[in-house]
């Protein structure tokens, strides 16, 4: 894989025969790729089209897992059934916002509670 100097065009040349494990290390080095490509990825989703790509690569169920880290930030991990897991490192004040949204929108105002009952162990929340 190559990025050339405009940044708006890439070289890549895929041949063989990939176990799960290969296709996961393809898809991380096309995303580090990607990345470093212009233009950037938009920082709100693309508007909903006749063909949605972003909600046919959303469907199914994802597993979620959040973690706080030694550093404060919030891990938030989803689990894609093609694309693998995403992890993210939030700011708290993120993190709390996205609680707040996920709550009100899910109809659980008073939804911090719950989710306190739900707290795993201090050995799992702390990486």
């Amino acid at each position: 894989m190559h990025l050339h100097d405009d940044k708006k065009h890439a070289e890549i040349e895929v041949r063989g025969a990939f176990d799960a494990a290969g296709i996961e290390a393809l898809i991380t080095d096309l995303a580090r790729l990607r990345a470093g490509m212009e233009p950037p990825i938009p920082c709100s989703p693309p508007p909903r089209e006749p063909e949605d790509v972003a909600a046919v690569r959303a469907r199914g169920d994802p597993v979620v897992q959040v973690a706080v880290m030694r550093d404060g930030h919030t891990r938030f991990w989803v689990r894609h059934d093609g694309l693998g897991w995403f992890g993210f490192n939030l700011p708290v004040e993120r993190a709390s916002q996205l609680a707040s949204v996920i709550l009100e929108m899910t109809g659980h105002p008073d939804g911090h509670n719950e989710l306190a009952r739900l707290k795993r162990r201090e050995s799992d929340l702390y990486h």
